[in-house]
């Protein structure tokens, strides 16, 4: 419970630092292409390398990054934030309407 906690405190602080870094909070789906959707990604802490091969092997595109690894991402792939869940190198993958952990 704590864990799940703390987990949606980091991806509240994760938007807000978007926002606050000039990055944006992305909407839900694409300007350019009405099957592309914009995501929230945190990676986990010391997995930034595998995390941006991961995004990259789910179908994403890394839009930007910040220094604490989180990321906006675009994809085509509706499963993109599933796919990216079962990596073990992601803390949050989420369209920013439905911002909620993968515990």
């Amino acid at each position: 419970m704590q864990s799940r906690i703390i987990s949606r405190a980091l991806v509240l602080v994760a938007v807000a630092g978007l926002t606050v870094f000039g990055m944006g909070v992305p909407g839900s789906a694409g300007e350019n292409s009405a099957e592309e959707s914009s995501y929230i990604v945190v990676l986990k802490a010391g997995a930034k390398g595998a995390g941006v091969k991961a995004i990259a092997r789910a179908g994403g595109t890394i839009e930007s990054m910040n220094k604490l690894g989180i990321a906006r991402a675009t994809s085509t792939n509706a499963s993109f934030a599933n796919a990216l869940s079962g990596t073990g190198t992601v803390q949050a993958a989420r369209a920013p309407a439905s911002l909620t952990t993968t515990a």
